[in-house]
């Protein structure tokens, strides 16, 4: 890069008192002569499990750290919005409150893509502990062949490869991106503004988060129906012409990630796709994917730490 960028982090937090000093503590351990940490804003959404007074304690000591708290609930799109706004550096972050970052280097390696002017959204790589019950574990394997299968599907640039868990934004950008504060599924709404305002979208696989997977059926089903309403959000609000996107990859990538779960795990690689294929029966049958998801919804207890 030809100059050290500025970086504020914003993290959307309701009731994340189990992890939010986690993140907080994995943020301030990053490292780079790239860039300088100007800010990091906690926007509470009307949290009640105690997360806003843990988030001021800290900023006593780290008055790096802003805390939002003005007990509305607005939703998670609503406070990126938000943060939008107050945002002043060059580049804004958006981490979950429910990560930690893997490695002292993962906001660096996440803003290195944007050093190409026309680049204005990078995503980064939001990749699962191990897990600790036979449930999660299952999880964990079918999540990891996703990501296998869509990393290198046209070089990164793929909606799948937005994760709100982890997003870097050009100030241009998100000054330009108009977050609608009804919005389910923003980091799937950023990726296709990116490509509306004509800004490059890059993935970054070595800027890595890490979170826990749902432990019990039950949080899996409360946390995937989530994520089957997204389209219809995004269809709604840009248009039929992004349903290309949403797509199945071509066979050679998803043989290719099949290939690399199945090395890395030959017992549950099998038991997850299988266990996939039925959840995504259950939730057509359930009616999920039809029609728009609110800008709120249920936390998922158990994968809170």
């Amino acid at each position: 890069m030809d100059k050290k960028y500025t970086v504020t982090i914003g993290i959307p937090a309701y009731n994340e008192a189990a992890n939010i000093l986690n993140i907080l503590d994995s943020i301030l351990r990053q490292k780079s002569t790239v860039f300088s940490l100007e800010k990091i804003i906690v926007a509470c959404d009307g949290s009640t499990d105690g997360t806003p007074a843990l988030v001021k304690s800290f900023s006593d000591q780290n008055p790096i750290v802003q805390v939002v708290s003005d007990e509305e609930r607005l939703g998670k799109s609503g406070r990126m919005k938000q943060m939008i706004g107050l945002n002043q550096s060059d580049i804004l972050v958006f981490f979950d409150a429910d990560v930690v970052l893997d490695t002292p280097l993962t906001v660096h390696h996440l803003i290195r893509p944007l050093e190409e002017k026309s680049v204005g959204l990078v995503g980064g790589s939001d990749v699962p502990f191990p897990g600790e019950n036979f449930f999660q574990s299952l999880i964990v394997a079918a999540v990891d062949l996703w990501r296998y299968t869509r990393e290198t599907y046209n070089n990164g640039d793929t909606v799948h490869n937005s994760h709100g868990a982890i997003l870097a934004l050009r100030k241009a950008f998100a000054d330009e991106a108009h977050m609608p504060t009804d919005q389910n599924g923003d980091d799937n709404f950023l990726y296709f503004r990116a490509k509306v305002l004509k800004y490059g979208f890059r993935y970054a696989p070595l800027a890595v988060v890490r979170h826990h997977e749902p432990k019990t059926p039950h949080d899996f089903i409360l946390q995937r129906s989530r994520f089957h309403d997204i389209k219809p959000s995004i269809v709604k609000n840009f248009g039929a012409w992004v349903n290309e996107y949403y797509a199945p990859l071509p066979w050679k990538y998803k043989l290719r990630g099949l290939f690399k779960a199945l090395l890395l795990k030959p017992f549950m690689t099998p038991l997850a796709l299988i266990w996939e294929m039925s959840m995504h029966q259950y939730f057509e049958w359930k009616g999920y994917g039809v029609k728009p998801h609110g800008p709120t919804w249920e936390i998922v207890p158990s994968p809170r730490k």
